[in-house]
């Protein structure tokens, strides 16, 4: 065999790992984008507040919104209460969805979907937490609320990590 079709096959074999390479390469890409976590939305669109059997609750409904290219089945959002001034008054971690059993959230692309979570605290305690009295007393309505997506997972079996601040 001459040297220049030894080369050949080399170049050959070299373009065609090459080409596999790219493939997944774009393939891990389109994967990544489609499960692009800064895609999904969060927004606490209403408060209440409830006395019950000596325990003091106040729910919020968070509305997801999904703008990724899968269906969200979890999301887990840690959500910074401050006040007009711009002050840290608290925050709240929520595990939305379950990416196990039927409390899937199964937002499809495009869609929104509402879930409720609440936070509670007894009457025998004492111990004042500012955030909580403050949407206890008043909802909403004298905070603003930021959030921040940890982890979120997909129908498809994906599921990211999003940015983890510190605090």
């Amino acid at each position: 065999m001459s040297i220049m079709k030894k080369i050949r096959i080399i170049l050959l074999i070299v373009a065609g790992i090459a080409f596999i390479v790219g493939l997944s390469i774009t393939g891990f890409v389109e994967q990544e984008q489609a499960h692009n976590i800064e895609d999904i939305y969060i927004d606490i669109t209403n408060s209440k507040s409830k006395y019950s059997n000596s325990t003091y609750y106040v729910y919020m409904d968070f509305r997801i919104t999904n703008k990724t290219s899968a269906t969200l089945d979890f999301v887990k959002v840690t959500a910074y209460f401050t006040d007009r001034s711009g002050n840290l008054i608290g925050t709240t971690t929520a595990e939305l969805g379950s990416p196990y059993d039927d409390r899937k959230l199964n937002i499809s692309t495009g869609s929104s979907g509402t879930r409720t979570m609440h936070i509670s605290k007894l009457k025998s305690d004492t111990q004042d937490e500012h955030l909580f009295v403050e949407l206890y007393n008043h909802g909403l309505q004298n905070v603003t609320v930021t959030y921040e997506i940890t982890y979120a997972e997909w129908s498809d079996g994906y599921s990211r990590r999003g940015k983890q601040s510190q605090s």
